[in-house]
């Protein structure tokens, strides 16, 4: 999970994804969140391609982390496959 604090890009200007955060050759993107609608939900569930499932409570991540937090431990063969905002138990 990393964050990019949208006030630092310049208005109009075009960015790569990689300029913005160090993501791994293995990394890739599954959701993009205004973290100030954070309030409104209580969980985080990701989803691997082997069918592993994890809920977690928001507020166990360093959201404000520049360097990005890591939220889930997957096996080597493993991968996320979905990543889901949950507001409900």
């Amino acid at each position: 999970m990393y964050q990019i604090p949208l006030n630092e890009l310049e208005y109009n200007q075009d960015y790569s994804i990689r300029e913005l955060v160090n993501l791994q050759n293995n990394e890739s993107i599954l959701l993009i969140i205004d973290i100030t609608s954070l309030s409104n939900y209580k969980y985080l569930i990701t989803l691997s391609r082997y069918g592993y499932i994890k809920k977690t409570a928001i507020e166990e991540y360093n959201i404000h982390a520049r360097k990005g937090t890591s939220v889930v431990k997957l096996d080597n063969d493993d991968s996320l496959a979905h990543v889901f905002l949950s507001a409900n138990d």
